[in-house]
């Protein structure tokens, strides 16, 4: 499975978060916790490789809100969600909008690892087809951001001098700068800027 791989797990039951981050990182997980979903909207790098775990009922915007969010904005990351309370409708919903996978809580770990590692794989399948495709469906799987750091890149600018002119922080473009040139297939500005002019976007 790939290292870089993220498993975000979405709950407002605090000793739920630290039972599920303690269990999945001593099966060699990299983990991050989130007490509401906004805190998840607000700070998670939604674009680096992984799945999500997600509570159905939380206060403030619930997992299924949650999801059809991550589906306006074309996010690809799998979602398992977890629930004390399943009822059919709830499933159907979860399942009709693109869940991954739907466990009952308490979570077997068993079970929830499983699920994980499934959903990774799929997910990391998903992205290599992705970038084996044809390079304007790459282009235009970015985000509105990322296209307007890809062609800064291309110009040869450095993450600071972008983030100045964006008004994002260093890291938050180092962290676009890598996802555009993984997800791109180039290496180098030089190679970006070839890729944006063969396809009329430079």
């Amino acid at each position: 499975m790939n290292k870089n791989a993220l498993i975000r797990v979405v709950d407002d039951d605090e000793a739920l978060l630290k039972a599920i981050k303690f269990s999945l990182e001593l099966d060699g997980f990299s983990v991050a916790t989130y007490g509401s979903a906004e805190a998840f909207l607000e700070n998670d790098d939604l674009e680096r490789s992984g799945c999500i775990i997600l509570d159905y009922q939380m206060p403030g915007l619930n997992g299924i809100e949650v999801q059809r969010l991550l589906s306006e904005k074309e996010i690809i990351l799998p979602i398992i969600f977890l629930t004390a309370h399943a009822d059919v409708n709830m499933v159907i919903g979860a399942f009709k909008g693109g869940a991954f996978d739907f466990l009952r809580k308490p979570v077997v770990p068993e079970l929830l690892t499983q699920a994980i590692e499934k959903a990774v794989e799929e997910n990391e399948q998903t992205l290599e087809k992705l970038r084996e495709s044809a390079p304007e469906k790459r282009y235009e799987h970015l985000s509105e951001q990322q296209k307007q750091v890809a062609k800064l890149i291309a110009r040869n600018l450095t993450s600071s001098v972008i983030g100045e002119r964006l008004g994002k922080s260093r890291r938050t473009i180092e962290r676009h700068r890598a996802n555009v040139l993984h997800l791109l297939g180039v290496s180098t500005p030089s190679e970006l800027k070839d890729f944006l002019m063969a396809i009329n976007k430079f």
